[in-house]
């Protein structure tokens, strides 16, 4: 009998945290809080070597002291939301200064938080685990995003976005492959332009329709003529339905028939 295999699990990756602090002594407490917490981190005693590092390690976030000689932590902080490669990184300013103006000073400069010096072990541990999860979870959503834009992309079907108002948001690059249009010709125009009566009529009039009978028309899916940019009329079937997520938009799904349509008369 064989026993089951144990569940293998992946390594976490530890967060990178970048410190940057010219007083050796608060460098030195902060640096040992966070290595004793299991985060990989770095130190930078300018401003000029904590831009540097960050552009090379790309830190998960970065810990900013306001009081530096040269660089202080706001011009620091400029230089780095203005650089592509670090302007997402999480900055949270570290500083003795904690008069009202210094703190909204620092979010203006970008900054996602603010802690008072002397620094407090569980005030440093909780802020700075909130921003690693929020990022955690932005960057979960980011991947998804991305997933979700290459299944889209990679249909063979067509898939287009329609506003409330009937016009075309967003076409996929099958869409623009079976009906012969460019994205830039696709997009503002109105779902109706591009079909043939009878279903032209019906599918202007849906987005603001009362009428029962024109709403049935239109749900589900209907072999619709689409107009090609010659002239010509491809026989598509069209389903529309409004997103799930209660947004006011329309998924518009197209399947070319013509290869069906010709076998039926052959």
């Amino acid at each position: 009998m064989y026993s089951a295999s144990p569940a293998i699990s992946l390594p976490t990756r530890q967060a990178t945290i970048l410190i940057v602090d010219d007083a050796p002594d608060s460098l030195e407490l902060l640096d040992e809080m966070l290595r004793s917490q299991g985060y990989l981190t770095f130190v930078a005693n300018s401003g000029a070597r904590a831009i540097a590092l960050a552009q090379r390690i790309q830190p998960d976030l970065i810990l900013l002291d306001v009081m530096m000689p040269g660089l202080d932590g706001f011009e620091t902080c400029r230089h780095l939301k203005a650089h592509p490669e670090t302007t997402g990184i999480p900055v949270i300013f570290v500083s003795a200064c904690s008069d009202t103006d210094d703190v909204v000073s620092g979010f203006d400069h970008g900054a996602v938080d603010y802690i008072s010096k002397p620094v407090r072990l569980p005030e440093v541990q909780a802020r700075v685990r909130a921003q690693l999860q929020m990022q955690s979870s932005s960057e979960h959503q980011r991947r998804q995003t991305r997933r979700l834009r290459m299944i889209v992309e990679g249909m063979d079907e067509g898939l287009m976005l329609v506003g409330p108002d009937g016009r075309i948001q967003y076409a996929n690059p099958a869409t623009e492959r079976c009906l012969g249009y460019s994205e830039t010709e696709l997009a503002g125009r109105q779902l109706a332009a591009l079909l043939a009566e009878p279903a032209a009529n019906d599918y202007a009039a849906y987005f603001d329709s009362r009428d029962e009978s024109i709403l049935a028309r239109c749900r589900g899916t209907r072999e619709v003529l689409v107009q090609q940019p010659d002239g010509s009329l491809r026989p598509m079937d069209l389903s529309l339905s409004p997103m799930a997520s209660g947004e006011q938009l329309y998924v518009a799904l197209l399947h070319d028939i013509t290869h069906h349509k010709q076998s039926e008369s052959a």
